[in-house]
């Protein structure tokens, strides 16, 4: 192989494994185009040092471009960003996280987009730019790998767009047709998993019970959960996060629950709720949009009290 060739591939592969971490911001932020802007310094705070190895590397480049280093320097250079490269790469993937990445179809669709954009997009700028000049984008591959997953979700929304609607649709339709099952609502700050599983096994005991699964909240993951409704269940209990304003109560107009439960209101999401009352307006509606002659449940000790909720 070529040196240019070499590169090229290196550079590929590079940019293939940096985008994990980049996907996971996304799904995390529900794949929504601003999602490396919303909680910023956690995702950053990630991916700074990184790159601050790739402006390094490259003014290091062009001082070496300027002052003619010999090739085993350059051997030598390029063997050491490599190497540092692998070690930030492997200290960003194992860090743990409190909601770690989800290979769901979505995400897999979107990496393999991505993947195919990346090596597309670098065999074209390997055939056309100098291997000198091309040596920028192996150098900043940890931050091409960000625009990468941007454009790519970018150009496959129209289609997760037209899929996502046809996966709600068929989910109402499932829990419309269903007139004897009873549907709950769990939504909150904190604890939506945890009173999810107790009443679960609480009505198990008595009833054929499907929850959704996992910590899947969103309506994507309610109609997965829905697979696995069938003539026999009787209750279906629905765990519903919201990251912004219309969550609840889009997640309330699918399932349309007789029960709805709140757990409590922290100051979570205020990235883009703004304020802890902004979370509350939006969570409380897992009280205020059940159907007529729904029950609710609110935890006085997690949430402000409102009296015109009292009736």
């Amino acid at each position: 192989m070529k040196v240019t060739e070499i590169i090229v591939t290196v550079t590929i592969i590079l940019e293939i494994i940096w985008a994990y971490p980049s996907l996971k911001q996304y799904q995390a932020e529900g794949y929504q185009f601003t999602a490396f802007l919303h909680r910023a310094k956690h995702f950053y705070k990630w991916m700074l040092p990184s790159f601050i190895l790739a402006v390094f590397f490259t003014v290091i480049y062009f001082i070496g471009e300027i002052f003619e280093y010999s090739k085993l320097f350059i051997i030598i250079y390029f063997a050491i960003y490599l190497a540092s490269s692998a070690i930030l790469i492997a200290r960003v993937i194992s860090k743990k996280s409190k909601n770690p990445i989800k290979f769901t179809k979505r995400l897999i669709r979107l990496y393999v987009f991505e993947a195919i954009l990346i090596i597309a997009i670098n065999v074209a700028l390997g055939a056309i730019f100098d291997v000198k000049y091309y040596i920028i984008f192996y150098l900043t591959a940890p931050v091409i790998s960000v625009f990468a997953t941007w454009l790519s979700g970018l150009i496959i929304y129209p289609f997760e767009r037209y899929n996502n609607s046809r996966y709600i649709k068929k989910a109402k339709k499932i829990l419309s047709e269903n007139h004897c099952l009873i549907k709950i609502g769990i939504t909150g700050s904190f604890g939506k998993t945890s009173v999810k599983n107790i009443l679960t096994e609480m009505l198990m005991k008595k009833y054929n019970v499907v929850a959704t699964e996992g910590n899947y909240n969103t309506p994507l993951g309610i109609a997965k959960s829905l697979n696995e409704i069938d003539g026999y269940t009787n209750v279906f209990i629905a765990e519903m996060g919201a990251r912004k304003a219309h969550d609840i109560e889009e997640l309330m107009d699918i399932v349309s629950p007789e029960y709805g439960i709140l757990t409590g209101v922290t100051s979570q999401h205020l990235e883009t709720f703004k304020s802890v009352e902004n979370v509350y307006n939006e969570k409380i509606k897992v009280i205020t949009k059940l159907s007529e002659g729904g029950f609710g449940i609110i935890n006085g000790m997690g949430v402000k009290k409102r009296t015109e909720f009292a009736n």
